[in-house]
């Protein structure tokens, strides 16, 4: 019986700690604003399908910077760039404070930075 419990415990751990899976249960925990969550949940198409089943302790910075250039040659605009990168690396510190990974693999500096163009007077 606890072998049994036991195994459905390291399941439930396993599948928890897939990104996907863990993006999902982050959101749901989240105390924000309905908008807010919207917002998330159109930022996460951005973030989930490259990191869909990886484990989280399976993404590195290099994957983080592979995923980031390829947002930058995407074409969308460098300010959503910056957002979609501050909500993955706010996800991971979650990870990193409950114990999941053991560094925050979501590190490129510079790069949650938004640019504001100045506006002619």
């Amino acid at each position: 019986m606890l072998a049994e419990v036991r195994s459905c415990d390291e399941s439930n751990r396993d599948t928890a700690s897939r990104f996907s899976d863990y993006a999902d249960e982050w959101l749901t925990n989240r105390p924000i604003r309905s908008r807010t969550r919207d917002v998330y949940e159109s930022q996460l198409m951005h973030i989930v399908p490259r990191f869909d089943r990886a484990h989280l302790s399976e993404i590195t910075p290099q994957d983080v910077r592979q995923w980031h250039g390829q947002l930058n040659r995407s074409g969308l605009h460098p300010n959503t760039v910056a957002k979609l990168y501050r909500l993955f690396r706010t996800i991971m510190a979650t990870a990193v404070e409950d114990g999941l990974v053991r560094f925050n693999p979501v590190a490129i500096k510079g790069a949650a930075a938004e640019h504001i163009a100045e506006r002619p007077l």
